[in-house]
């Protein structure tokens, strides 16, 4: 069974993060689980990514600066797992930047390209 590591950011949404993140319950089926995860607790990056199973997710729930954070922690490491992106930041420039609006929920980051899921 496939789990979901839903990483959020408490301070991100005006301190509404995680309460954002939460919502991702009724995009996934019933079979998979989900994990909330706080990325400002999550100290080595490296580790995380190494107690992933290859068919867990990783949702990145926040803003710019949640996937900013990610991406600069990420960078030289090879995550084989899903990564997708739950926009729920006060201003999402990234997903305008992708010519994406707020409507498009959940998608899939595939290199610079992003796959519409939702």
């Amino acid at each position: 069974m496939s789990k979901i590591f839903a990483l959020f950011n408490p301070l991100s949404a005006n301190k509404l993060g995680e309460e954002k993140a939460h919502k991702l319950i009724g995009f996934f089926p019933n079979e998979d689980i989900i994990d909330f995860v706080d990325i400002t607790k999550i100290n080595d990056y490296k580790s995380f990514v190494e107690f992933l199973e290859p068919d867990d997710k990783i949702v990145i729930c926040g803003g710019d600066g949640t996937i900013n954070r990610f991406v600069n922690e990420i960078y030289d490491l090879n995550i084989k797992n899903e990564i997708l992106y739950y926009a729920t930041g006060s201003g999402n420039d990234f997903l305008r930047d992708l010519d994406k609006s707020l409507k498009t929920v959940l998608f899939l980051l595939t290199s610079i390209y992003a796959t519409c899921l939702l």
